[in-house]
């Protein structure tokens, strides 16, 4: 459960959010591992700040290694659950491999690659 004024304070779409998610899945479940994702897939609900496709990811390790991105990605609803699922395994891949860094031109060519296998 992700604390209310977490929520509060940065709001439901924020990378803050999607740490506690992380942490949270992990702690529910007993893994050492924990990925946390939370945006806006639209077609509704997005802002200027946060428009549809804006999402947070985190993905949490016991040992305390975490990697906590946000990106915008492209296309309709199906499109950005579908590629949030692919960062989100992207990360997970390079927290487990010691890459921790990552940039956010990386993120969007996983999004590319991700779209060309989806069509």
């Amino acid at each position: 459960d992700v604390d209310p004024e977490l929520i509060g304070r940065f709001g439901a779409v924020s990378t803050e959010v999607a740490e506690a998610l992380a942490d949270g899945a992990a702690s529910r479940f007993g893994a050492s591992i924990g990925i946390g994702i939370t945006g806006v897939a639209g077609p509704d609900g997005g802002s200027d700040e946060k428009p549809v496709g804006f999402v947070c990811f985190s993905v949490s390790a016991s040992d305390g290694n975490r990697i906590t991105r946000s990106t915008r990605l492209p296309g309709g609803r199906s499109d950005v659950r579908e590629r949030s699922t692919t960062v989100a395994m992207h990360l997970l891949r390079r927290l487990l491999s010691g890459e921790g860094s990552i940039a956010a031109s990386e993120i969007r060519a996983g999004v590319r690659a991700a779209g060309r296998r989806s069509s």
